[in-house]
């Protein structure tokens, strides 16, 4: 599992966190994964799910998973401007205030 950091960004005054390329496709996560977000306090859960209501966009070349909620914000106790450390694994990323 490798770890890296990330800034939270802001789009039509909700939380946002961006992720794509390598930080996807080095571990496993391509185009099409479905997956679920579990918001825990402190900490959110991307987990790899065939049944996930979410699902991976972008491309082959350059998967994109890309949240834009206040449950990102609430949950991380996070603002815009703020680092996250995120943890990703072949099944699931794992999301937390830095």
């Amino acid at each position: 599992m490798k770890t890296y950091t990330r800034k939270i960004g802001s789009n039509r005054g909700k939380t946002r966190l961006w992720m794509e390329g390598k930080i996807l496709s080095d571990n496993g996560w391509k185009k099409a994964d479905r997956f679920k977000i579990l918001f825990d306090q402190g900490v959110i859960f991307c987990i790899k799910a065939a049944d996930g209501p979410r699902k991976v966009a972008g491309t082959d070349a350059r998967p994109i998973i890309d949240t834009n909620t206040d449950k990102l914000g609430d949950a991380l106790r996070a603002f815009a401007g703020d680092v996250v450390s995120i943890e990703v694994g072949i099944d699931s990323i794992r999301i937390a205030k830095a």
